[in-house]
């Protein structure tokens, strides 16, 4: 018990005192300084010569000395492992009257404490740095997910630590599938590239103009949840004019057509890797890991032509077009709007952002976030899952090149969460006094049960003549209901 309050609430207000230290002793630490650890392990380092040692007044006060940087840098590509985020953490602000224009998130890994360990909290000075890098590490060993906690009197009792995607590497057979997506890929993409503008252009949208498109990505198996999509859109006068569909499959080009001229526009282009034409039958099952690939390099292009790209997984309803909203934000700096997928768990943290709707404004640095995305495919194929890439990459270009995010509100951009923990809410909107933009149903199993949640919510538009299998010669006028 002693160790454990040692771990919960000392390393917490160790953090809170040696913060306080640091803000009250600024002359002192003028040089870059480090503190020397009472413990063998490697001793994190400033950028500073060895003569400008100093040490702060008083008995027991942590030692601070400056050593060679190459120790730091091999500590944190080595060893840092076992990332684990604090409950809390201590806001340090300099003008208390004013908001914090920006906050650099240390993040203070919680190690067992015991008679013969202890724990440094190390400060790092970076010159001229306006943001922070959370770097992501794995553990070293086959125990890498395992720590020890003193529940015994020999400290001997073991237990498994939860540590998300950390611990997930590209593999061979992960690059594998890279190499077979991502090489006709590359072979076909000037002639894509050409056929993709030149499909936008005849629709009036041109690159270099702050043009907005909606992106989705659909196979044969999704079309009724396509279809609920648009008719939720003709439901609340909605346009779809700039929503742009890919497709592995060339048939459901015509099926699409049929729905409407100029309603939507679906792509296919035989360069594009094969899917099957059925629906993904539960999370992360084959079919759902290969239309992530389209998830990826639909994002990437779009951008890499200069449009702003809004993309949306194909589980939702729109009340009222969202790109208003966006305009009026992205004045204030941001390159990037996502939504919150509700989840708190570190496979989502530390941001929480849902890869099945966000917004890119184009410019180089979400160019490069997508094209980071689309090019570790191989770990997709490890993670089993796009969301893991997603929120990898989302934490290194924020933290490496600047990528500036917004969080979207959840009463205005609702999540699966909310159907399944906020009945108020979705009370609400069935009842007229909750105005979300749209609603996300994720937190499903499979396809089944985003179309039975639907119809509970009453956002299932599509009649049920047309439901599972659409008709060929569907028409809008045929398909859509009003859902309530």
């Amino acid at each position: 018990m002693k160790d454990a309050w040692v771990v919960w609430v000392g390393l917490p207000l160790l953090n809170f005192l040696f913060w306080l230290l640091y803000a009250r002793r600024q002359s002192i630490l003028a040089a870059p300084l480090s503190i020397n650890c009472p413990i063998s392990l490697p001793v994190v380092v400033f950028d500073a010569p060895c003569d400008t040692r100093r040490r702060l007044q008083g008995q027991d006060e942590p030692a601070l000395e400056s050593i060679e940087s190459t120790t730091l840098t091999a500590y944190k590509f080595n060893d840092l492992a076992r990332m684990r985020y604090p409950t809390y953490s201590t806001l340090l602000n300099y003008h208390p009257s004013r908001t914090c224009a920006s906050i650099v998130n240390p993040h203070v890994s919680q190690k067992h404490v015991s008679k013969d360990e202890g724990t440094c909290l190390i400060v790092v000075g970076l010159p001229d740095a306006t943001t922070s890098y959370n770097l992501l590490r794995f553990d070293k060993g086959p125990r890498w997910a395992m720590m020890t906690y003193p529940t015994s009197p020999d400290n001997s009792t073991v237990s498994s630590l939860p540590t998300g995607f950390f611990t997930k590497v590209g593999s061979e057979r992960g690059r594998l599938r890279l190499r077979e997506k991502m090489g006709p890929f590359l072979r076909g993409l000037a002639t894509v590239r050409a056929f993709l503008l030149q499909t936008l252009l005849a629709k009036g949208m041109e690159p270099d103009k702050g043009q907005d498109v909606t992106v989705m990505v659909v196979n044969e198996g999704e079309l009724d949840l396509l279809l609920n999509f648009v008719c939720s859109c003709q439901q609340n006068n909605v346009s779809t004019s700039n929503l742009l569909v890919f497709t592995p499959n060339a048939a459901v080009v015509e099926r699409i057509k049929n729905w409407g001229d100029g309603l939507l526009t679906a792509i296919h282009h035989s360069s594009f890797a094969p899917v099957s034409n059925k629906a993904s039958q539960e999370y992360l099952d084959r079919v759902f890991v290969d239309m992530m690939w389209y998830k990826a390099f639909s994002v990437w292009i779009l951008l890499s032509l200069k449009f702003n790209v809004l993309f949306q997984d194909v589980d939702l309803v729109w009340f009222r077009e969202p790109f208003s909203y966006f305009h009026s934000e992205r004045a204030k700096g941001h390159d990037a709007f996502f939504s919150d997928d509700g989840q708190r768990g570190l496979r989502y943290s530390p941001f929480y952002a849902n890869s099945g709707f966000y917004y890119l404004l184009s410019n180089p640095r979400t160019e490069f976030f997508a094209w980071t995305i689309l090019a570790a495919f191989d770990m997709l194929h490890v993670t089993g899952s796009h969301q893991n890439v997603f929120t990898t990459k989302l934490i290194e270009n924020m933290g490496e090149f600047g990528l500036s995010s917004k969080l979207l509100s959840l009463d205005l951009f609702s999540t699966g969460v909310k159907y399944h923990h906020d009945k108020p809410f979705m009370r609400g909107i069935k009842e007229g006094y909750e105005h979300p933009y749209n609603f996300h149903m994720c937190w499903t199993l499979n396809k089944q049960n985003k179309i039975e949640y639907f119809k509970k919510a009453e956002m299932w538009y599509v009649k049920e003549t047309c439901s599972g299998v659409i008709p060929v010669n569907a028409v809008l006028e045929r398909c859509c209901q009003a859902a309530w």
